[in-house]
């Protein structure tokens, strides 16, 4: 059948003799349908520490006759990925936006295109208590800073700090320890920048 609706077929057994007999049966017929999209497939924007980012397309999409549905793609940049199925299994690399071109088939051929867009973000450093001013004496006093106290990274990476001082101040710095001392009267300033790996 070409289209929808009902139809006959007719069979005539004709013998030697010419005599016939005839039988006929009747059936309904619909055209095979392409894939619907059960919901929105929507971009998405993931922590690259959040691990392999996982989707099932069975989940967006189905098959109006119920036949089993094969999934191709195209991503770019490239990205490495799997994809086994209906599930699309991407592991974050970079920071980068990927653009995911999806082809939906059923198993008569018909098919529809869709598309969605990852991105994979990084959070900047965080601030977890504000320095305050203070007085040190020259002949006696230091300022003793732990850095990873003061800040952190919500991936819990491992930060890098940069510091400039200003020059009636000397500083000592080993790892996430600052130690500030004053070597002349007057005012002094200190700048910390916390950096993580990814920013």
């Amino acid at each position: 059948p070409s289209a929808d609706g009902s139809f006959s077929v007719s069979i005539i057994v004709t013998d030697v003799l010419n005599a016939e007999a005839i039988f006929t049966f009747f059936g309904e017929s619909t055209t095979n349908q392409a894939p619907n999209a059960l919901k929105e497939l929507e971009d998405f924007e993931i922590n690259i520490n959040s691990g392999v980012f996982t989707i099932d397309f069975n989940e967006y999409f189905e098959d109006p006759e119920g036949l089993e549905l094969a999934y191709s793609l195209e991503i770019s940049p490239d990205a490495n990925y799997t994809l086994s199925g209906s599930i699309l299994n991407i592991i974050p690399e970079t920071l980068t936006e990927l653009t995911i071109e999806l082809v939906v088939s059923d198993a008569v051929g018909q098919s529809i295109n869709d598309s969605f867009k990852l991105l994979f973000v990084n959070e900047a450093p965080v601030l977890n208590e504000e320095l305050s001013d203070v007085s040190l004496n020259i002949n006696s006093d230091t300022l003793d800073i732990q850095l990873s106290e003061i800040f952190s990274d919500p991936e819990a990476g491992l930060l890098e700090y940069s510091i400039a001082v200003s020059e009636n101040l000397s500083l000592d710095f080993d790892g996430d320890f600052l130690k500030i001392i004053p070597l002349s009267l007057g005012n002094g300033q200190v700048s910390v920048t916390a950096t993580d790996p990814l920013s």
